[in-house]
């Protein structure tokens, strides 16, 4: 067993491909199983803090904001890092203009999927959600939501161009 794996670690690293593949996967990966237990343990001490029906108050707004998150997001993130790891050596030019139009369009998806929220909280909390005291949670929520989504993407961005100049 120690050969198969020594030969398979030696093939990916003699590989410059195979290993930058390899290199992130892990860190996905890692990424990934870190944000779910954290995940986890934040939702089980809400749940022991709020109770049965307030988490379920909280699931509700927590899930009525992430449905309209869809549709601010417009799996811009997918096609964006096709299009980005497409014209990276190709046509920085188009690149950059790439992840601006990304940028911007983020941005504002996110501010007008988030007032629409806002505005429309009560009619979402009485006649969609059934609890018209959940309307508040609603708003400041979706002002919240509003808000880190473009923090989020700012940070990706900054991420994003740290690479492009450290690369080129």
């Amino acid at each position: 067993m120690n050969l198969i794996y020594q030969s398979i670690l030696n093939s990916i690293k003699s590989n410059p491909i195979l290993y930058r593949l390899a290199h992130g996967t892990f860190w996905s990966l890692l990424g990934t199983v870190v944000s779910m237990v954290f995940s986890l343990v934040a939702t089980i001490a809400i749940a022991r803090m709020l109770g049965v029906a307030d988490f379920g108050a909280y699931g509700m707004v927590q899930s009525t904001l992430e449905m309209f998150g869809l549709f601010a997001g417009f799996s811009l993130g997918a096609t964006s890092s096709k299009y980005l790891a497409e014209y990276k050596t190709k046509d920085k030019e188009k690149d950059s203009r790439i992840l601006s139009l990304t940028n911007t369009f983020t941005i504002i998806s996110s501010g007008i999927i988030g007032l629409v929220i806002y505005l429309s909280s009560s009619w979402i909390a009485d006649d969609t959600l059934k609890r018209i005291d959940l309307a508040p949670l609603l708003s400041i929520g979706a002002l919240f939501y509003s808000y880190r989504r473009k923090i989020m993407f700012r940070l990706d961005l900054w991420e994003v161009l740290n690479t492009m100049m450290k690369k080129s």
